[in-house]
């Protein structure tokens, strides 16, 4: 969203893991050796990428390069959770995007409350 286009389009699914690849660095081999994923060896890069996220985002807020990191971390076990990932310092530290005050607010859904979320 703060690139306000897509950041890593493939038009293939194989185009699209090596550009995710090259930004976020190639899977370890042992990634590969417990990956439950049918055919995962079938997408793996010829040579091995060294991720370049504070390089590809140099841009953006100082603050927002961790959060990048984890949310889009190859390994899900590496990857934070949406509620740690509200507690990264870019949605605490002035200047907000928006002052949270003027952020839409939602009545509880029945949907919600069937799901217990």
């Amino acid at each position: 969203m703060l690139a306000r286009k897509p950041i890593m389009s493939g038009r293939t699914e194989v185009e699209q893991l090596h550009k995710i690849f090259k930004v976020c660095g190639s899977p370890s081999e042992e990634y590969w050796r417990k990956s439950k994923l049918p055919h995962a060896t079938l997408f793996k890069p010829q040579q091995s990428y060294k991720g370049c996220i504070a390089k590809v985002f140099k841009d953006f807020p100082p603050s927002s390069l961790l959060l990048i990191e984890t949310l889009l971390a190859i390994d899900p076990a590496e990857r934070r959770t949406a509620t740690a990932a509200f507690r990264n310092e870019l949605f605490t530290t002035k200047p907000y995007a928006c002052e949270p005050s003027s952020l839409p607010k939602y009545p509880p859904r029945k949907e919600m409350l069937r799901y217990g979320m």
